[in-house]
């Protein structure tokens, strides 16, 4: 058996990719993760299909594939009335690895993970993340931490797209990297009086600020990786070294805390690349005569084109949500000449029509379900981009040759990678169906992230052939001497640890326990609260 004395620390890098952390580690600007590269093993982390944050942390965290925890993006299939409810910690139906860590004794300690949004009860304590609203008192386990955090003007999550938020100017983005540098700085201080006697037996952290300065300086970060002297760049290239530089002292004051005994896992999500172009596929739909808008194509592009947003900041609030939902693409398709559609952007999937299932369904099940899906797949996997002629998709798949479990029917009908540099949208062109984006200097997610591990238990210097987000629960579990749940899909990445480690230990098995499935269409988000993730994640170009 293993040392039942072992830690385990997992540090989240939110959009973390090695084509920016390993010029940064070489440059000086990460000495600490560079420590931990150095003494350990990397390796690309396969994310999920789509690779997005709801369903990628979902899957580490059950060891298991969205078909199995049902979520596939972050909101929950349409109502009759073709609402959309938020995801949240409860529609993520298994097993959840501080839960397993828990019951077998060991302490956790887990904060700012994504999609852990209302906060269950732990081994431990859990701060939630991602998908908080900040306006919540409840977002931690013991409630009691509340207060503490307080006091330390913690911050869950940064709120990118206020109305009265520059993010495209000099000055604006500056001042963003201001506000992202200081959520890392009080979040570090958390930390320290959190751990202030040390790590617990599993301890987690995320840091989303990769994410977010990947998504709206993409350009800039390219500045930074490809100049000489970072202190000689512009203002940009400046703040963003320092959000990265305030990211590596937080891995440096963990890896003070857990000691040499502590085996460390730094990993992403997915990836980050330059966006091109972007694909707007519900118009292409339409072109193929699989879709059909209200008023005709061209009134609904002609709405499209208005210039709303230099009067956004002087709407009410409540006046911009009835706009958002009444142009919302769910309301602006003519469902009873609609045989597809793509319901959300970052769903990176078509979903049929289906008679029965949607609210206005018209495509019959069985033979025309299943001719239409066929049909559909090998256009879209046929897709060229005009400008060089090269595919669009890297894959185009039917659910159920993607994914398994109970919840495969839930996602989409169709599912879709695209090739790097295009992402999907759901909103409505100004024109051609693929876009080109490259001049706003923006990245998107792509599917490998990053898997770097540290540690006793650790080759040193040794390369891996293959990880997927997927196979972190199970390895962590093998690496705390713990039994790993038989129905998570993820594998014990054996190739990663030392020959005398593996020597000694073994890999036990237990069922796991069975997970309440939640109501379907159940809000846990008030009105204002729903309003404001949304806010934020049409900030991050998710909606």
């Amino acid at each position: 058996m293993a040392d039942n004395s072992a830690s385990v620390l997992v540090v989240g890098l939110d959009g973390g990719t090695f084509g920016v952390l390993g010029p940064m580690m070489r440059k000086g600007i990460l000495p600490n993760l560079a420590r931990v590269a150095d003494r350990g093993i990397q390796a690309e982390l396969r994310s999920t299909i789509p690779p997005v944050t709801a369903p990628a942390w979902s899957s580490f965290m059950t060891g298991k594939n969205p078909g199995k925890h049902g979520l596939f993006g972050w909101q929950r299939p349409i109502t009759a009335e073709y609402q959309r409810t938020w995801a949240d910690a409860r529609y993520i139906r298994a097993d959840k690895l501080w839960h397993i860590i828990g019951r077998q004794g060991k302490k956790v300690g887990v904060v700012n993970v994504p999609m852990t949004y209302p906060p269950e009860q732990v081994n431990g304590f859990l701060i939630s993340g991602m998908l908080t609203p900040s306006s919540s008192t409840n977002f931690v386990y013991p409630a009691e931490l509340a207060a503490q955090l307080d006091a330390l003007g913690y911050i869950v999550d940064l709120q990118i797209l206020r109305l009265d938020r520059d993010v495209k100017s000099v000055r604006g983005k500056v001042s963003l990297l201001a506000d992202l540098r200081e959520v890392v700085v009080r979040r570090e201080r958390a930390l320290d009086e959190l751990w202030a006697a040390g790590l617990s037996d599993f301890s987690m952290v995320v840091f989303e600020t990769p994410d977010r300065i990947q998504h709206y300086m993409w350009d800039s970060l390219q500045h930074v990786l490809s100049g000489s002297d970072p202190e000689e760049s512009g203002q940009v290239e400046r703040g963003i070294v320092e959000c990265y530089k305030e990211i590596d002292r937080a891995i440096g004051l963990l890896l003070q805390k857990g000691g040499e005994d502590s085996t460390i896992f730094v990993i992403s999500d997915h990836g980050f690349s330059q966006l091109r172009t972007t694909v707007h596929v519900n118009d292409w739909l339409a072109d193929l005569g699989f879709l059909a808008y209200r008023g005709g194509k061209k009134a609904v592009r002609m709405w499209a084109r208005r210039p709303i947003n230099l009067v956004q900041r002087c709407i009410p609030r409540a006046w911009l949500h009835r706009g958002r939902t009444a142009f919302d693409v769910l309301e602006v398709i003519d469902w009873p000449r609609t045989k597809a559609y793509l319901r959300a952007s970052t769903d990176n999937g078509i979903c049929i029509n289906l008679l029965g299932r949607e609210p206005h369904g018209i495509v019959q099940a069985g033979r025309e379900y299943d001719a239409l899906r066929e049909e559909i797949k090998t256009l879209l996997t046929d897709l060229k981009d005009p400008c060089d002629g090269k595919p669009v998709m890297k894959e185009v798949l039917l659910r159920e040759e993607l994914y398994h479990g109970p919840y495969v029917a839930e996602a989409p009908d169709i599912v879709f990678e695209s090739n790097e540099g295009y992402a999907a949208s759901s909103d409505l062109s100004r024109g051609a169906v693929l876009q080109d984006v490259s001049g706003e200097g923006r990245g998107d997610h792509s599917p490998e992230g990053v898997l770097i591990a540290a540690g006793p238990q650790i080759r040193s210097g040794q390369g891996m052939t293959s990880a997927a987000l997927i196979d972190l629960a199970p390895t962590i579990l093998f690496a705390l001497g713990l039994s790993i749940p038989r129905d998570m899909d993820g594998d014990v990445l054996r190739e990663m640890f030392e020959p005398s480690f593996l020597d000694k230990s073994r890999v036990n098995y237990c069922e796991s326990t069975p997970q309440d499935r939640a109501a379907p269409y159940e809000r846990v988000f008030s009105l204002d609260e729903g309003d404001e993730i949304e806010d934020r994640l049409r900030g991050l170009g998710y909606l």
